[in-house]
């Protein structure tokens, strides 16, 4: 193992990536490991879902 290669590259499977052709994909590598794409997609469906609602929902009228 090359002492270079950190735990998140490892985690990954990136350190099998030649690092002089993939260096900002190896770099990416820690932000990779914690990220939550299923959190993020579900996050994005609920702003998409709620600005099509109130984007779609009757204008209410003034009280008389």
């Amino acid at each position: 193992m090359d002492p270079d290669e950190n735990e998140a590259l490892l985690r990954l499977g990136l350190h099998r990536l030649p690092p002089k052709e993939f260096p900002h994909l190896r770099a990416l590598a820690p932000v990779l490991v914690d990220y939550d794409g299923m959190a993020e997609l579900d996050e994005g469906i609920t702003i998409l879902l709620s600005g099509l609602a109130a984007r779609l929902a009757p204008a209410r009228q003034p009280a008389q």
